[in-house]
């Protein structure tokens, strides 16, 4: 699912969610973190991320989720592409993907946004995006997703088998569910 297909589906888009994804000892984005970025810069430079009742914070928020200093390493990159500072929120709790969502709901809430009634675009690695739509889908009303290409190791693939094993089991029967059985 490129950009455009994402905002075609989902018009009136009202946050950009980045889970957060390592960093190097000085705070510097991995690459990994660097795609996910340069993938929501692209959904929130395509416009329509208003609420639809032309309530719109310009052109809507960007929610960067991660601990060490992940959200932070995001924020950056997002602003040297030209997002302005009032339109990012940093989450700087969240150490799953299951936080990443459930905190950045808890931020947007305290905020006074309703997250059920809030349309994402969860933006994550390929291998990553099925199990981010499913959780967020748990916190949020309307969830899309934007996959990013990159490298993908054997561990890695065998760690998201697994984890979406866990998140079945343990959210079974919650929203979500049957976004993450149609692979997103």
């Amino acid at each position: 699912g490129g950009v455009g297909g994402v905002m075609r589906g989902m018009r009136g888009m009202r946050v950009v969610l980045v889970p957060g994804c390592r960093v190097s000892g000085d705070g510097r984005a991995s690459p990994g973190l660097e795609r996910r970025v340069k993938a929501a810069v692209g959904v929130w430079g395509q416009g329509g991320m208003g609420d639809g009742e032309g309530k719109g914070v310009g052109e809507g928020l960007v929610v960067c989720s991660g601990a060490g200093g992940e959200a932070e390493a995001a924020a950056e990159i997002l602003r040297a592409a030209g997002v302005p500072a009032g339109a990012i929120r940093l989450e700087r709790r969240a150490r799953t993907t299951e936080e990443n969502a459930r905190f950045s709901a808890e931020l947007l809430q305290a905020e006074g946004l309703e997250p059920g009634r809030l349309r994402v675009v969860v933006c994550s690695d390929r291998w990553h995006l099925a199990r981010c739509v499913y959780v967020c889908g748990l916190h949020f009303g309307e969830v899309g997703g934007v996959a990013v290409d990159g490298p993908v190791r054997w561990r890695t693939l065998l760690r998201e088998v697994m984890a979406r094993w866990v998140y079945r089991w343990r959210y079974r029967g919650g929203r979500g569910q049957d976004r993450l059985q149609s692979g997103g």
